[in-house]
C-alpha cells in the first residue's frame, strides 16, 4: 500500500511542478510586451539640430519631424523645414511689429503727458492781464494781522490761487506765500514772495 500512496504523491507534485513552469513563459511574455508596447511607449522623441522635434517609432524606425503643418515623413523634410523657417520668420516680424507699435503708443502717451504739464505749468505761471493789476493798483488794500477773519483777508488780498483744507485749519496760497486760518480766522502766515499786506 505504500508504494501506491508514494506514486500517487510523486504524481501531485509533478503536476504542481506543470502548472507552475506553465506559468513562467506567460509572464516573461508579459514583462516582454509591456516593455515593447507600453514602456517607454511606441515612440521615442528628440530634436533635430536642436531646433525641431522628432518623433521615431521604436519597432519601425520610422521618423517625423514636428512642422507648422503636424507631424511630416522624413522625405518631406526640406520642404518642411523651409515652411517652419517661413513660419518662424512671419513670427518674428509680427513680434517686431508690435514691439514698435508698444513703444510708439507708449511715447505718444509720454508726449501727452508732458504737454499737459506744461500747460497747467503755463496756466499757472501765466501772469494775470493789466486789467486785473490796474483793479488791485486802484483799490486801498488795507492790512490783515493775526485774529481776523477771511472776509477781511479776501478783501485785502482779493481771491487765493489756491485753497488747501486740513480739518479746522485752512490754507490760502497767494503765489507761494500763504495765509493759514483757524476756525475762520488768521493763525499765521509765510510771506514767501513778499506780496503780504502785514500789519
Amino acid at each position: 500500500m505504500e508504494p501506491v500512496n508514494q506514486i500517487k504523491n510523486e504524481r501531485k507534485k509533478i503536476r504542481i511542478n506543470w502548472r507552475i513552469v506553465s506559468i513562467y513563459p506567460l509572464v516573461l511574455a508579459s514583462i516582454v510586451l509591456f516593455g515593447l508596447f507600453i514602456y517607454p511607449t511606441m515612440y521615442k522623441y528628440d530634436k533635430l539640430d536642436q531646433k525641431y522635434p522628432v518623433m521615431i517609432n521604436r519597432l519601425t524606425g520610422e521618423a517625423k519631424i514636428l512642422t507648422q503643418d503636424g507631424w511630416q515623413n522624413t522625405p518631406d523634410i526640406d520642404s518642411a523645414i523651409g515652411k517652419m523657417e517661413q513660419y518662424k520668420g512671419e513670427i518674428s516680424m509680427e513680434i517686431d511689429k508690435q514691439k514698435e507699435q508698444i513703444t510708439q503708443n507708449v511715447m505718444a502717451s509720454v508726449e501727452r503727458q508732458l504737454d499737459e504739464i506744461k500747460n497747467q505749468s503755463a496756466s499757472v505761471n501765466q501772469s494775470p492781464s493789466e486789467s486785473e493789476f490796474a483793479g488791485v493798483r486802484n483799490r486801498d488794500r488795507g492790512t490783515f494781522s493775526k485774529g481776523d477773519s477771511m472776509d477781511t483777508v479776501e478783501k485785502i488780498m482779493g481771491t487765493a490761487n489756491t485753497v488747501n483744507y486740513a480739518g479746522p485749519f485752512e490754507r490760502w496760497f497767494y503765489g507761494n506765500s500763504s495765509v493759514s486760518f483757524k476756525d475762520g480766522k488768521v493763525n499765521g502766515w509765510n510771506n514767501s514772495d513778499g506780496n503780504l499786506s502785514l500789519k
